[in-house]
């Protein structure tokens, strides 16, 4: 289990039981979105069994009606400074390569410039 996603289950359910939703009729929200999210993935992810892929997290958000965060947990200081630290090295070695490879640009054999 992913910590960042903890008792995401739980609200998930507060949340759509709140909005008189059932998992078949959540389900066929998907369904009729096209998604492939069905009602035994909404259980197992209700009950954190598995974990809900982050690129269904905003559409879970549309379909109850609510803001993403109200699904996430609140992360602690010290959760935040991690995440943020990660995001900075993450963006910074990634402008690192473009540097290179803008300085440092690839020949092919017969010494012409390539991608």
């Amino acid at each position: 289990m992913n910590p960042y996603l903890s008792q995401f289950g739980l609200r998930l359910q507060m949340l759509r039981q709140r909005r008189h939703h059932t998992q078949c009729s959540l389900a066929a929200e998907f369904k009729r979105l096209g998604l492939p999210i069905t009602r035994g993935m909404l259980a197992n992810y209700e009950s954190e069994r598995s974990d809900v892929p982050a690129r269904f997290v905003p559409i879970i958000a549309h379909i109850l009606g609510v803001r993403v965060a109200s699904l996430l947990p609140p992360l602690s200081p010290a959760d935040a400074r991690k995440l943020a630290t990660k995001r900075l090295f993450v963006e910074r070695r990634g402008r690192l390569r473009q540097k290179r490879r803008r300085q440092n640009p690839r020949r092919d054999q017969r010494g012409r410039v390539g991608r």
